[in-house]
């Protein structure tokens, strides 16, 4: 039995969703508990808790590490999708598709510059989530740390 994508190498969503640390109280349930694991990690920027394996921590993440939800890997994404390979962390939320430039920190490109640069890849990308989910979604967010675009493919 094949068991699917997993993070593997890939660290994107350590190095640039920020969902943890200083403005973690807003999406994490336990933000005493993620406290005291000593993270600081700001939106786009790398997690203090990340090396070049992976995750320090990673059996005792938080709940926001443990409960992001990875295109690539809930959705069985081919390879050339996996956040690390494509630069972009694809999520699923109710408003559409978000995919995520990553590393777009401070002198990072951003999400009209990704977009002008990797129109295929996008349109790529949103083609297959949309055939491993059964779902056409009629709304695509581009987002980086200088600004979120809605992207019309």
């Amino acid at each position: 039995m094949e068991l699917g994508n997993e993070c593997g190498t890939c660290t994107a969503c350590c190095t640039s969703l920020g969902f943890t640390g200083i403005l973690g109280e807003q999406y994490d349930s336990n933000p005493e508990g993620t406290k005291a694991l000593g993270i600081e990690y700001e939106p786009f920027n790398v997690c203090n808790k990340v090396c070049d394996y992976g995750c320090t921590i990673y059996n005792m993440r938080p709940n926001p590490c443990r409960e992001f939800e990875c295109a690539y890997i809930l959705h069985d994404l081919p390879f050339e999708y996996r956040p690390d390979q494509s630069s972009v962390i694809t999520e699923i939320k109710d408003v559409g598709i978000v995919m995520t430039v990553e590393k777009s920190g401070v002198n990072g490109i951003s999400s009209t510059e990704f977009r002008d640069n990797n129109r295929e890849l996008i349109k790529d990308i949103i083609r297959e989530v949309s055939l491993s989910t059964g779902t056409r979604y009629s709304s695509t967010w581009l987002v980086s740390k200088k600004e979120q675009i809605q992207v019309w493919v």
